[in-house]
């Protein structure tokens, strides 16, 4: 808690020199007998905290490590979906959120960040039921609802589209 505090206090400019000092800390409470601790140290203090100054290699890095502590995090599974899927690498981005789904089926954003990338590859059909299946799972999640509604536009279910569009923007007017 000390270590992500640091980091989101200091300044932008110093933060990469925090992380790497907070990395070398974390790991040194390898002997400490808490895998799920340990897991979620280097999700939130150290993954999240690289992705946000765009170290995206180092957030990878981050999230694999948090994943050898425990294999079932899936908040580290989706988090290493997103990385993946801003590098570019939707194919990556899609097994990591469908492992995250193995271990929380009912984990909303992972469906949503599968969906994302399966519309970046032109799978539009499939980003469709991820979507369908975030938003059966949080109603009111207008970014997923967005997202679905330019999937369906680009498939020409343009009535759809509009549908899903118009209820994003209910849910979220800016």
């Amino acid at each position: 808690a000390a270590l992500s505090y640091q980091v989101s206090r200091c300044p932008i400019s110093q933060r990469l020199k925090q992380l790497q000092a907070a990395k070398v800390q974390a790991q040194q409470l390898v002997t400490f007998d808490d895998n799920d601790l340990l897991s979620r140290i280097f999700i939130v203090s150290l993954g999240i905290e690289y992705f946000k100054i765009d170290q995206k290699e180092e957030a990878i890095a981050s999230y694999d490590k948090a994943l050898e502590y425990n294999p079932e995090n899936y908040v580290a599974w989706c988090s290493r979906g997103i990385t993946l899927s801003v590098l570019g690498l939707k194919e990556e981005a899609i097994a990591s959120c469908d492992k995250a789904l193995v271990y929380n089926p009912e984990f909303h954003e992972a469906w949503y960040i599968r969906g994302v990338a399966l519309s970046g590859l032109g799978r539009n059909e499939e980003a469709i039921a991820s979507y369908d299946k975030a938003i059966e799972l949080k109603p009111d999640y207008h970014e997923a609802l967005s997202r679905q509604g330019v999937a369906l536009a680009i498939l020409g279910r343009n009535e759809e589209a509009i549908a899903s569009c118009d209820k994003a923007i209910e849910l979220k007017p800016d």
